[in-house]
Parts: structure tokens; C-alpha cells; sequence
């Protein structure tokens, strides 16, 4: 499996979004431009990142100055119209999004607990919290090891009383 994978959500009120996870392993520019920067320059491509957004679940060691590089040139190389939000349970990884953001003022970070809040910073409706919840499982049978994405899955399905999906 890779170390990094994402999943693209259409149709939803504030446009569409990537969820996209990562667990603590290296990534390597092939895995970041194929699972990641792919399906942005996609999203992009079929009318512009503004009404588009991105969470990431984050387990630790972000992407490379030369990945995060390319991921600007694409998000708006100093015209930023793309909001992220980061979900991790690093302190290391929130204070590099923290830093982040003094160049992109939509990117923020949040501990997992504040899954709600990151869900509102990219525009997401309450109403549509179930589709999310349906997407991250999906991507957790893509990935491994990426235990904020796990407590996410848990949380949320409490929160919005369905029934926790088995691994």
C-alpha cells in the first residue's frame, strides 16, 4: 500500500473535495505527484480550486520543501483559493501548518478532536458530514497506518450516530 492516498468527493454545497491521508512513512515525489497533486490538478482542471477544498489526515512528516513547492505553484502560487485543513494529532505537524499558513492563509491545522471545526473551516455543512464519514472509510481500505484517520472514523460515526464501520 502507499503511504499517502486520496479520495475526491463531488457535489457537495461548498464544491468539491479531496480527503486525502498519510501515514508517518517518507513520502516519495512519485507518491505525492500520483496521489496527491493528481487529483488536485484534476479538480483544477474542471474549473478552478476556489469552490474546492482539501482535509488531509495527517499521522506525522509532512511532505518535502520540493513537494510542498509543487503543491503551491498548483494551490495558488501566492493567490491562495484553496482551503486546507490538516487533522493530526502531531504538535510537530500542526506547528509546521502553523508556519505554513503565514504563506498560505488557508491552510490550518487541528487536533483530531476538532474534526467538526476543520470540517467548517473548508466549508463543509453539517448535512453533509455522512458522505465524508462514507469517503474516509473508503480510504481507510486503501491505507495503512494512519491512526488519526481511525479516530476520525470512530468519532464521527459516534457523533453522527451510525454504526462504526469494522476495519
Amino acid at each position: 500500500m502507499a503511504n499517502i492516498e486520496s479520495i475526491s468527493v463531488t457535489g457537495l454545497r461548498a464544491g468539491e473535495l479531496v480527503l486525502m491521508a498519510h501515514n508517518s512513512s517518507t513520502l516519495s515525489d512519485e507518491e505525492w505527484d500520483r496521489n496527491y497533486l493528481e487529483p488536485i490538478r484534476v479538480m483544477k482542471a474542471r474549473g478552478g480550486l476556489e469552490t474546492c477544498a482539501n482535509i488531509v489526515f495527517a499521522e506525522g512528516k509532512g511532505p518535502s520543501a520540493h513537494q510542498r513547492s509543487e503543491g503551491n505553484a498548483i494551490f495558488g502560487g501566492g493567490h491562495y483559493q484553496f482551503k486546507v485543513a490538516v487533522i493530526t494529532g502531531s504538535v510537530m505537524v500542526r506547528g509546521a501548518v502553523t508556519a505554513l499558513s503565514w504563506f498560505n492563509p488557508l491552510i490550518r491545522a487541528f487536533s483530531p478532536r476538532d474534526w467538526e471545526r476543520a470540517f467548517h473551516h473548508v466549508r463543509l455543512h453539517s448535512t453533509e458530514f455522512k458522505r465524508i464519514l462514507a469517503a474516509a472509510v473508503q480510504l481507510r481500505a486503501r491505507i495503512d497506518n494512519v491512526d488519526v484517520l481511525n479516530r476520525y472514523i470512530d468519532a464521527a460515526s459516534a457523533t453522527l450516530g451510525v454504526q462504526p464501520p469494522s476495519p
